[in-house]
């Protein structure tokens, strides 16, 4: 017994709604990729910025 249109069409849309779920949890978690790396980055350049600065005033002051 072939399926109607209006079952044909919940598939369609149940499917759609899935792959719409699936990638906004793919979007949100390279999101929280993304912001960690960027606070690592952050992090790192304020050490560097804070390292460099030690060196120059001990260079400085001898």
């Amino acid at each position: 017994m072939p399926w109607g249109p209006d079952v044909e069409t919940n598939l369609a849309i149940s499917s759609a709604n899935h792959l719409k779920v699936r990638f906004i949890q793919q979007s949100h978690s390279a999101c929280k990729s993304l912001i960690n790396a960027t606070i690592k980055i952050t992090l790192l350049l304020f050490i560097i910025d804070i390292s460099i600065s030690f060196c120059i005033h001990i260079i400085l002051t001898g």
